[in-house]
């Protein structure tokens, strides 16, 4: 059984009333799906669903007794930091690149003594480094004294704590030392996880150096070998050939499935693709398919100047040059997504 059925199996033995548990999805894409299924299959009075991170800011707020910023909110008070210690105007690409440096570090509890350690280090790259950890444990001050923290500097508190009685959790996080420590700490009925597929041919014993076997048995996971049913892979050169793939394992769906009721989700990851399917595949399905975008198009700052032009009535072929006009004069400054 899949980690998601037994989560939802864990769930049946509260049933109608699972509103005192908290199930939180490991990894922050997977808490849609565990939600969806859920309501599909449970229904009843839901439990709260979670990505880690979530339950990871909301923890660290209880524990400290205060309030959690914004990524938006860090980085202008950052920047003000940066200025006032500096005496003069720092730029806001300068701040965002030393607030995610410090943010990378922290996550993975790197310490000041690491880098004096290495060698490759000379001594005044290792007091600028101290410079960043300086200004970081005085960011750190400056919100605590407001009764507020930045959740990426709190990690270690978080490592610290215990998972609760109630709390379910489905799928692994990204292995850093925080994170690993928690982890230990959940109790074995209480986690989901599916046991990752190795080949036949995969050396049993653990290899010295870090593998993903390695990681599953550090952590005392179950693990799965290929017997009967090999490893398949699928080599895709170009999107018209994913297309098929898909259109192949909706067929087997179909021919397989044992009533009406059951019914197919596709999570396409990559969000580029939700165009392309839409109008290479479903489509032409018409009423057989719900299909919805990953990202909502209007989260974007290229949709809301349509939004706002549309409703302004100005012409759209003015909006198009405009929005194109700005992408290509300022596109070394603009997110992937926009």
């Amino acid at each position: 059984m899949s980690a998601l059925g037994k989560l939802i199996e864990s769930l049946e033995r509260n049933y109608p009333d699972c509103s005192n548990i908290t199930v939180v999805a490991m990894s922050g894409r997977g808490r849609d799906l565990i939600h969806f299924e859920i309501h599909r299959q449970l229904g009843g009075l839901m439990p709260k669903v979670q990505t880690y991170d979530d339950y990871k800011i909301r923890r660290i707020s209880e524990e400290q007794g205060k309030a959690p910023i914004t990524p938006e909110e860090a980085l202008l008070g950052f920047q003000a930091l940066m200025q006032r210690k500096r005496s003069q105007p720092v730029p806001f690409e300068d701040a965002a690149r030393l607030l995610h440096f410090l943010a990378l570090i922290a996550r993975f509890s790197v310490q000041l003594d690491e880098f004096e350690r290495l060698d490759r280090y000379p001594d005044e790259q290792v007091m600028r480094l101290k410079g960043f950890f300086d200004i970081m444990q005085e960011f750190r001050a400056e919100l605590g004294r407001n009764g507020k923290f930045h959740p990426p500097f709190e990690e270690d508190i978080f490592a610290a704590l215990m998972p609760r009685r109630d709390d379910l959790f489905v799928g692994l996080p990204l292995m850093t030392p925080v994170n690993e420590q928690f982890f230990r700490n959940i109790m074995p009925e209480h986690c989901f996880v599916d046991g990752p597929l190795f080949g036949p041919h995969f050396p049993p014993e653990t290899p010295d150096y870090e593998t993903a076997l390695s990681l599953v048995r550090r952590l005392n996971l179950p693990e799965q070998r290929a017997g009967l049913h090999k490893l398949e892979f699928y080599e895709l050169p170009g999107r018209d050939a994913l297309a098929a793939l898909i259109i192949r394992e909706i067929h087997s769906f179909l021919q397989e499935r044992e009533n009406e009721a059951e019914q197919l989700l596709i999570v396409p990851l990559d969000e580029t693709l939700s165009f392309y399917l839409w109008e290479m595949l479903f489509r032409p399905m018409g009423s057989l398919v719900n299909f919805s975008i990953w990202l909502p198009l209007r989260h974007f700052g290229a949709a809301q100047r349509l939004l706002e032009d549309m409703q302004t009535g100005v012409p759209l072929e003015d909006t198009r040059r405009a929005i194109v006009g700005k992408l290509a004069t300022r596109w070394h400054q603009l997110d992937e997504a926009n």
